[in-house]
């Protein structure tokens, strides 16, 4: 009798689980259909810091994932972790740009992936966006309040405490400044957390946002003008494009042969390996800035006369 209802615990303590992780992720309320942003969370297990390999602490937080998803696709999570070799903030991704980070709850974390006010990567100045601790996929709170970092306040490393070193950087998850991601250090024989964030996300456009069908199955939005403090996927973008201070986001592959017009220095996301061609012209008094990793190729009559900056 024990081994069987040892067995029915186990049991219902596995569909419990997976019914808790397999619940997809939603959009974050208040943000225009369109506009992208990105999801933190702490890891439901708990893990070594032992590895100075940058891609074994991404599979970690991939697997602790278990194929959580978003819009139907399955997110894709980078580690906020430093090795000796590869900084937290660029492991991560999106380093400079404007992209607003929350909560798997939906509530703001961090503004946007910059140094500046509201930036994740502010360091002393570092404030969240609203109260709460970092939570799990779930939503649950973290199992314990420690989660392996190996970084500064900044998202660099931290020299000599890299995850991989005999005492690596943690952070705590329920703190809501900068010692989040650095307040101490802890033997490397320890298990502990991992944050995770995930690839940009782009809240779906509904059919009643949506236009007309084109001839090749291509839906047009109502989604034109990117205004300064938005991140708008190429993809969601109707007729007409305007940058007016916001952040034009692309993926690999990404073709656009749309005449964009600059009202205000705007930004321009790179893919964040690949690269995407914009074969239409820029024209406009605004300015462009280049961010990521990646390769945008433009190869139109540009006339804009703001300034490039890559």
């Amino acid at each position: 009798m024990k081994r069987f209802l040892a067995s029915v615990a186990a049991l219902f303590a596995i569909l419990f689980s997976v019914f808790l992780e397999a619940a997809p992720l939603t959009a974050p309320s208040g943000l225009a259909e369109g506009s992208t942003f990105r999801f933190i969370v702490v890891t439901s297990g708990t893990y070594q810091a032992n590895s100075t390999d940058i891609n074994t602490y991404n599979a970690n937080v991939q697997t602790d994932a278990n194929g959580a998803t978003f819009g139907g696709a399955i997110i894709n999570w980078k580690a906020v972790v430093s090795t000796s070799a590869v900084d937290a903030r660029d492991n991560v991704g999106g380093f400079g740009t404007n992209v607003p980070i929350y909560r798997s709850n939906g509530t703001l974390f961090a503004s946007n992936l910059t140094t500046g006010a509201g930036g994740l990567w502010r360091g002393g100045g570092f404030a969240a966006g609203s109260s709460g601790k970092i939570v799990q996929i779930n939503g649950l709170d973290p199992p314990t309040n420690v989660a392996w970092t190996g970084s500064t306040n900044g998202g660099i490393r931290k020299a000599g405490n890299e995850v991989g070193s005999a005492n690596p950087g943690i952070g705590v998850p329920s703190l809501t400044d900068q010692f989040w991601i650095a307040i101490g250090t802890l033997g490397v024989g320890t298990l502990q957390q991992l944050y995770a964030i995930s690839e940009l996300l782009t809240v779906p456009i509904s059919s009643s946002s949506a236009g007309s069908s084109g001839s090749d199955g291509s839906t047009t939005t109502s989604t034109s003008t990117i205004i300064r403090g938005t991140s708008i996927a190429l993809s969601s973008l109707g007729a007409s494009p305007v940058l007016a201070g916001g952040t034009l986001v692309l993926l690999r592959g990404d073709r656009s042969s749309a005449a964009f017009s600059i009202s205000n220095a705007s930004t321009i996301l790179n893919p964040s390996s690949g690269s995407a061609t914009l074969s239409g012209s820029f024209s406009g008094a605004g300015g462009l800035t280049f961010t990521g990793a990646g390769t945008t190729v433009m190869s139109g009559a540009n006339t804009y006369s703001g300034g490039t900056t890559v």
